[in-house]
């Protein structure tokens, strides 16, 4: 099944209703949708044609943290107070 053609059916059809509808007539249009919704059948895809279930890895503008946050803070911290040596 198609999940969005159904998502958009169901949608379509719930914004439809109105308070005023009687009980018989709600129930006669969900059954009507369930048909619909059956006949929701995804596209026939080439065979060659496929996503990629991975996402490619970026590179970070920041080496990764290693150790604790607050041993790095105090790495920095320190690092930041020396003199520079010139």
């Amino acid at each position: 099944l198609s999940f969005t053609a159904c998502w958009r059916r169901i949608y379509t059809k719930l914004t439809q209703f109105r308070p005023s509808d009687s009980h018989r007539y709600i129930q006669r249009q969900l059954a009507a949708l369930m048909d619909r919704l059956a006949a929701c059948l995804l596209t026939a895809r080439q065979p060659w044609r496929f996503e990629p279930r991975a996402v490619r890895q970026r590179p970070r503008p920041y080496p990764p943290l290693k150790g604790s946050r607050q041993a790095a803070r105090q790495a920095l911290l320190k690092q930041l107070l020396e003199p520079t040596k010139s």
